[in-house]
């Protein structure tokens, strides 16, 4: 599993976006993306492969508070 995590500011908000890729001898199986405020996962996107190709995407938890995220 490859972890990259980058913070992005903008404006008065700072967010981490961490991606994580599920691979095996060179075919990626998913691609979760984390983004993160105050809290942690105020977003996640997952992303689903086959044979290299994105064949899905799902967004299974999203928070919309200003105070929070």
């Amino acid at each position: 599993m490859d972890t990259i995590t980058t913070a992005v500011t903008i404006g008065k908000y700072t967010f981490q976006i961490i991606d994580n890729t599920l691979s095996h001898m060179g075919q990626i199986y998913s691609r979760n993306f984390n983004i993160g405020g105050n809290l942690t996962d105020c977003v996640k996107v997952s992303i689903l492969y086959n044979q290299n190709q994105p064949v899905a995407a799902v967004i299974p938890h999203i928070v919309s508070d200003d105070a929070q995220c």
